[in-house]
């Protein structure tokens, strides 16, 4: 009979909890949802996006694009140019101040880094006479002398007479921007970009360079090279890009000088090539004998 007892008295405290839930949940089920006869606003519901505001979603996805690389994108302009390493020749053509025109065919080879030599080839007159650049010492040979003589990126090939005109050591020697020069980005363009240029070293022909950069292709446009105070020394375009040498690139430098440079003067690109050279090629040594590369 106890057993029997307890049993009874568990069923009825289970019924009376049973009974005590059902009645918690009839009070709270009206609050909480909205019955069909009850005539209530139904709750929100989250509104799913809708086609456009998924689209403006990926279009601010994709406008978040990482900041351009000056640095990168310059050293990217200067393989587009030419390879690290190689040969070419190129011919200047100058319009002097005088109302005279002069010209004068180089050969110009390149290793890597500051190392590079340009030959003149003619005319007749000047042919032999070669510059060296090597690190930041310039060097000059003149077919008769036994000495080289020292001279520098700013200065011009051989004179004014040499027919280089605008051109000086540097634009002709051919070292990489990216090498001599810090690049800032200074403009995106749809087209273009524009970065502005600041030398490494204070020995550099100019204080500042400012290169607008076609947005597509990667090559340069424009190149505006300034000197002492701000001055505007030159201004070079680049012209004619074909496939000419198996990569899209300028055939043409055409350079303006400024207020105070009455020159003007067309570079010419005959022939490119990637060649390595021996590291001999690039001594002081070797440069009275520079025209033995040729192949």
């Amino acid at each position: 009979m106890g057993m029997a007892q307890n049993a009874m008295r568990v069923w009825r405290t289970i019924g009376r909890g049973v009974t005590l839930g059902l009645l918690v949940w009839l009070l709270w089920w009206p609050a909480s949802g909205v019955r069909a006869d009850s005539g209530g606003t139904p709750p929100a519901v989250a509104e799913k996006p809708t086609d456009d505001k998924a689209g403006a979603d990926k279009e601010t996805v994709a406008e978040k694009k990482p900041p351009v690389d000056a640095g990168k994108m310059l050293a990217q302009v200067d393989r587009k140019l030419h390879p690290e390493s190689f040969e070419l020749f190129a011919q200047v053509t100058s319009q002097l101040p005088n109302g005279r025109t002069s010209q004068l065919s180089l050969y110009v080879v390149r290793g890597k880094g500051k190392q590079s030599a340009a030959l003149i080839l003619s005319p007749d007159h000047l042919a032999g006479r070669a510059i060296l650049r090597l690190e930041d010492e310039v060097w000059m040979h003149v077919p008769g002398e036994l000495e080289l003589r020292p001279t520098a990126l700013n200065h011009v090939l051989m004179g004014t007479t040499a027919g280089t005109g605008a051109f000086n050591n540097a634009d002709l020697l051919l070292t990489d921007l990216a090498v001599d020069y810090k690049a800032t980005l200074l403009e995106e363009a749809a087209d273009s970009y524009l970065l502005e240029l600041l030398p490494r070293d204070a020995r550099l022909p100019y204080t500042k360079q400012i290169l607008r950069v076609d947005r597509k292709l990667l090559l340069p446009k424009s190149l505006q090279q300034y000197g002492a105070n701000g001055i505007l020394l030159k201004t070079v375009t680049f012209d004619k890009v074909s496939n000419l040498f198996g990569f899209p690139r300028p055939e043409v430098m055409q350079a303006t000088g400024g207020p105070r440079n009455p020159y003007a003067a067309t570079w010419q690109l005959g022939s490119l090539k990637a060649r390595p050279f021996p590291a001999e090629a690039f001594t002081k040594e070797f440069l009275p004998r520079v025209g033995t590369l040729f192949k």
